[in-house]
């Protein structure tokens, strides 16, 4: 059985993945990412509706944007992200904290974007459309 080997922290191809109103932009740096809500309001931009994501967390979002609504396990996230290699299941919690801050900063009610963790599962990214303006 052949093992995919991921390319880089996203696990896509494309510059930019969108999910509803979510968009993750390649960033400039090492895996690196922006964070933003595709506006319909022109006039609409502040210091909320961009944030920077490091390389780890950009890969952790890619990766359950790419499988929106399907529940994810731990062990296929931390393959997905760090490869074969892998990582601690803490130190995957340590970033999906961090990414949780990272889309409370674009939805502090957490109507609009959230990550919904299945004890025992692993996790799921949800993005309604609409929701949280």
């Amino acid at each position: 059985m052949s093992r995919e080997r991921p390319r880089d922290n996203w696990d896509i191809d494309v510059p930019v993945a969108r999910v509803g109103d979510l968009m993750l932009m390649r960033g400039d740096s090492e895996g690196s990412a922006r964070l933003s809500r595709a506006l319909r309001d022109a006039h609409a931009t502040g210091p909320r509706d961009e944030q920077q994501l490091p390389g780890k967390q950009a890969g952790l979002l890619a990766f359950l944007m790419r499988h929106h609504r399907h529940i994810v396990s731990k062990s296929r996230l931390i393959e997905a992200v760090w490869g074969p290699e892998g990582a601690a299941p803490s130190v995957l919690d340590v970033h999906m904290t961090r990414l949780r801050h990272a889309l409370q900063r674009l939805d502090a009610s957490g109507a609009w974007v959230h990550i919904e963790t299945r004890r025992g599962m692993g996790y799921a990214l949800h993005v309604e459309e609409g929701e949280g303006r």
